[in-house]
């Protein structure tokens, strides 16, 4: 098997709950040893898509198969447990009458023993907790036994649905990084299915953006950053300028210069996307643009500068010099890093 063989396909695959069409012509692989993550606004269909590739959610329509067969159709439903797939939710759903230990060794093969759970909470540095209980764990020790529980099965595929969003943001920025090298080593099919960007830009090998329940872009995390092909795609991953611009000689022109979009046909986008740091700003005396704000934010200078026809942009970084409000000046962009819609 290679590295990179799909051991879930979604072919076409659309889900309906009481009437209502929440996901819609899905195609996606999940490959093993790689890390695809759907972000989406909340109701785009993150949560059923997970649902359905685990097993809890019939398809109304297409198909999801593995290497071993068919999954998932209209016809057919493989029960969750006869799925090789681990799953790890916000609420991480441990037993509160069983140790941690026991909850490891929940779904394990017998024959694996009691050693072989204590191996795995010594991976998540959890060897001396064996005996406490989730009420005496604190939050990220609890998501740490649950995800230690779901790749104690050895499964192809491992679901991650908004797992890290109940702890504090420090306590989630660390779990991250210790869950990656986790889900690397395990070398299944993960899925993990958020919101938040940080954490999108963080695990994922591939990240789908997901709306209204279909797939709006994907890619790459730095392609989807700083080339968004479409405004819900860019602002889900952070802060973006749009800027409206018209198509002349081969070109789009906007306020601040002139725009080539080689990988799309002329006159389709008439607007052009560019992220504060994708931005700079040169002092110049009686300049198109006016520094009309100043903020000083984790680390970075962001100055808000207004053009002569009311626009506005927010640009980060890339300045040698302190910007004040009411100063002139003009607008460099990154052509590498422009997005569009």
């Amino acid at each position: 098997m290679t590295a990179t063989e799909a051991q879930i396909s979604l072919k076409d695959v659309a889900c309906e709950i009481a009437g209502k069409r929440i996901l819609d012509g899905i195609d996606l692989d999940l490959p093993r040893g790689a890390i695809t993550v759907v972000l989406g606004p909340s109701g785009a269909g993150k949560s059923t898509l997970l649902r359905a590739i685990a097993g809890f959610e019939p398809v109304s329509e297409g198909m999801i198969t593995s290497p071993t067969g068919i999954l998932s159709s209209p016809k057919v439903t493989l029960p969750p447990e006869k799925r090789r797939i681990g799953v790890v939710v916000q609420s991480n759903a441990l037993f509160p009458h069983m140790t941690a230990a026991e909850n490891v060794r929940f779904g394990m093969d017998r024959s694996d023993g009691p050693g072989s759970a204590q191996e795995w909470l010594a991976k998540v540095e959890l060897a001396d907790r064996a005996n406490a209980y989730p009420h005496e764990l604190s939050g990220g020790e609890q998501q740490r036994i649950a995800l230690a529980r779901a790749l104690a099965r050895q499964p192809d595929v491992v679901l991650l649905d908004e797992a890290f969003s109940s702890l504090d943001q420090q306590l989630r920025k660390s779990m991250r990084r210790d869950a990656k090298l986790l889900l690397k080593e395990a070398d299944a099919a993960v899925l993990v299915v958020t919101h938040d960007p940080d954490e999108a830009l963080e695990l994922a090998d591939t990240i789908v953006v997901l709306s209204e329940g279909r797939i709006v872009q994907r890619g790459a995390p730095e392609d989807l950053y700083w080339r968004p092909q479409s405004i819900v795609a860019a602002r889900l991953l952070g802060e973006v300028n749009a800027l409206t611009g018209t198509w002349q000689d081969g070109v789009l022109r906007t306020a601040i210069g002139d725009v080539e979009l080689p990988e799309i046909a002329e006159n389709e986008p008439q607007t052009a996307l560019f992220r504060p740091s994708a931005l700079s700003l040169v002092p110049l005396p009686n300049g198109p643009w006016t520094v009309i704000e100043t903020e000083f934010s984790g680390g970075n200078q962001f100055v808000t500068v207004k053009g002569k026809k009311g626009e506005t942009l927010r640009v980060s970084g890339h300045t040698n010099v302190t910007m004040r409000v009411g100063d002139t000046v003009d607008v460099a962009f990154d052509p590498k890093r422009v997005g569009w819609a």
